[in-house]
């Protein structure tokens, strides 16, 4: 098979390790089914370079923390009877690129291939070898109803349906967000007849099948064969799983699925392509474009078991707290349609359950990390003009979900208190990022409010927004938190969270108090005159560069390019390039913090490009690009924006003309054009707006 262009600049195994924890096995574009290899000692992918494998597995979770999740329906090649495994396999060698994935296994030897399509996945193993001593070498494969990381099983079902298929389910509990059990359903069938086949639990036997906590189906085949294994997976009913398979795999040959799956990816790469005479930087921005696609799970109409939809709905939004910082700006961007879909089945899945969930993760919300992320969503939704995502109805829910007390303010809605103050008092966890946090969505709703001339709502909700301001300490240049009597609170260090386990600081979420006050972008020119003007602002800056980030996390991807406001982009060059080449590295440990759906990725596409959003606006802040040339198709009609830099040229031209501004707005990115970019400091342009 002969992989296309784009896909051949990809690393598969950038990032698996470490903080990364991105996936090294096939999947499409945000699909459900996401087949690779789970090891001992994982990452929360399921994987870890150098660990003995157990098995490979059908669902899986890419770039998180926590602690992991699924690694269900699991597929077990043994070269050996059964009873007479090893605990695990080596792997002795792996590769990897978009659509297929590869491992030579011991003992056996045993070739493993995988490829994908949306709901199901095909699997080949070759066995190498004869019988051994006393006949003990009989390949099998086995299928685990239970596997599971992070987790255990409840239930599970394997049923031989006909001599080739077995079908079931299994399920499950664990995992980061919630521990409510959920059930994967599946339809298996070998391509090959099996000589034998079975399924047990524990010591017990189910020669038709059968139902316990952990069933294991076995099939097994001759010596030196290959066997090819299709399997589809639902959330909703073996009925599915099976269609899905039949659909998808039937009738299609290993290579002409893999095939069809590097095209897959070829055409979602096209679109936003871009070059560079640096091979290095060509693989990172293309490894990233592949990553940003990879999470959440689009189920579409007919793949959500929760409630009866009528709208496109996804799984694993793992979770919006980090994608709304960039990621699904630059979906509103070059997909405008799935994100129009996604604020739609955040809307429905809140009026069937009452609240819009920060992180929507198989029918069940997980914990709110600083407030509801979805009101930005909805007010990027207006501001760029996504016409599907009716304003109206999207600032009814912000307002019933922020005045509504919350019965659970750690799953949805908002600790309670906010609004007489303003902020919320040390008494609750992580009481300065959620005050800031919900400041900022305040402010997103006067803005949703504004646009559609609710002028009173807006500057109620603006007033509310701004009282933040009382917990500004000009001694500490920061916002600090304070008790419910509004003396400061004690322990409070702005440079150093509080505790070892940072995300359970009584003060600030994953980010220490100095990153936590760059947050306020809603706030910047009274962040800029609370530091003494714009050289006190840029002084800050470099302050909080020269000290060290406390970790690479979402909530900070922006501040490298808040020199701009202070009139400084050859300022934020610099630091934008700093951090692509410190955080961003070759490699299988390659990312130094979680890529958390698509916001670690949107740092460097956005660096790579030289234009990045600021969330909750329809700004995008402009830097002479990485890439010798960018070329994506944006908005509905899929108009080219060419973005390229030009070392002769003084300044900026949009269109052939200059170009005043070190920032552009959507709408006039929609429209497509040419931006060229001279040197950063040949510059001579206007910073970005406040509002």
């Amino acid at each position: 098979m002969t992989p296309s262009p784009r896909t051949t600049l990809i690393d598969c195994f950038h990032g698996v390790d470490g903080h990364g924890s991105c996936l090294p096995g096939p999947y499409l574009p945000f699909s459900l089914v996401r087949v690779g290899p789970d090891t001992l000692n994982p990452n929360p992918n399921g994987y870890a370079s150098g660990q003995p494998l157990l098995r490979f597995s059908h669902t899986h979770v890419s770039g998180t923390g926590g602690s992991g999740r699924y690694a269900n329906i699991g597929v077990v090649p043994s070269p050996r009877r059964p009873g007479l495994n090893p605990f695990a396999f080596q792997i002795l060698d792996e590769t990897a690129r978009p659509g297929y994935y590869r491992a030579e296994l011991s003992p056996g030897p045993v070739i493993a291939e995988l490829t994908s399509t949306p709901h199901a996945a095909l699997h080949r193993y070759t066995f190498r070898g004869g019988p051994g001593p006393f006949g003990l070498d009989k390949p099998h494969i086995a299928l685990e109803t239970g596997a599971v990381l992070c987790g255990e099983a409840l239930d599970g079902e394997a049923v031989w349906a006909d001599p080739q298929t077995c079908e079931g389910l299994g399920t499950l509990r664990g995992g980061w967000g919630h521990d409510e059990p959920f059930t994967i359903y599946f339809s298996a069938r070998f391509r090959q007849c099996p000589e034998h086949r079975n399924a047990i639990a524990g010591t017990d036997s189910f020669p038709e099948g059968g139902r316990a906590r952990n069933i294991t189906a076995i099939a097994g085949f001759p010596c030196n064969t290959t066997v090819e294994l299709e399997v589809g997976i639902s959330y909703v009913s073996v009925d599915q799983a099976r269609a899905h398979r039949e659909r998808e795999l039937a009738g299609r040959s290993f290579q002409e699925v893999a095939d069809a799956a590097a095209s897959i990816w070829e055409r979602q790469l096209a679109p936003l392509a871009a070059d560079s005479a640096d091979p290095a930087v060509e693989q990172l921005y293309h490894t990233m474009l592949y990553r940003f696609f990879c999470m959440p799970d689009d189920l579409g109409l007919e793949e959500c078991p929760w409630f009866p939809n009528r709208r496109r709905q996804f799984n694993n939004l793992y979770c919006l707290w980090d994608s709304v910082r960039n990621a699904n700006s630059f979906l509103a961007l070059w997909e405008p349609e799935f994100q129009t879909d996604l604020c739609n089945a955040l809307l429905e899945i809140a009026d069937h359950t009452g609240w819009t969930p920060d992180a929507w993760i198989m029918g069940h919300r997980g914990a709110v990390q600083g407030g509801c992320s979805a009101f930005t969503l909805f007010t990027e939704a207006r501001l760029k003009g996504l016409d599907g995502v009716d304003p109206r109805e999207a600032l009814d829910r912000m307002l019933h979900e922020r005045n509504t007390p919350s019965p659970d303010p750690v799953r949805t809605g908002r600790h309670p208190g906010y609004a007489e103050r303003g902020w919320l008092p040390d008494t609750v966890p992580q009481c300065l990022s959620r005050s800031l946090e919900y400041s900022f969505q305040e402010e997103n709703l006067a803005r949703l409010a504004e646009s559609l001339g609710e002028t009173d709502l807006a500057r109620e909700a603006r007033d509310l927004s701004r009282k933040i301001l009382d917990l500004w300490n000009p001694d500490l240049k920061s916002f600090a938190p304070k008790t419910a009597d509004g003396s400061p609170a004690p322990g409070f260090d702005p440079w150093k969270p509080q505790r070892l386990d940072f995300w359970s600081d009584p003060h600030t979420y994953e980010g220490t108090g100095h990153e936590w006050s760059l947050t306020c972008i809603h706030l910047m020119d009274d962040l800029i005159r609370l530091h003494g003007g714009p050289q006190g602002f840029v002084d800050h800056l470099d302050r909080v560069f020269e000290h060290g980030f406390f970790l690479w996390k979402e909530i900070i991807l922006h501040v490298p390019w808040l020199y701009h406001f202070a009139g400084r982009p050859d300022l934020s060059a610099r630091r934008v390039r700093q951090c692509l080449d410190t955080h961003y590295l070759p490699g299988r440990r390659g990312l130094i913090d979680n890529e958390d759906m698509g916001s670690q990725s949107s740092f460097a596409l956005g660096a790579l490009a030289g234009i990045y959003p600021l969330m909750g606006t329809d700004l995008y802040l402009l830097l002479p690009p990485v890439m010798d040339e960018v070329r994506w198709h944006v908005g509905p009609q899929g108009n080219l924006l060419t973005l390229r830099k030009d070392p002769a040229l003084r300044g900026l031209l949009w269109n052939g003309k200059p170009y005043p501004h070190s920032w552009i707005r959507h709408q006039d990115l929609l429209q497509g054009g040419e931006l060229i970019t001279g040197p950063v400091e040949t510059w001579q342009v206007s910073p970005p707006p406040f509002h």
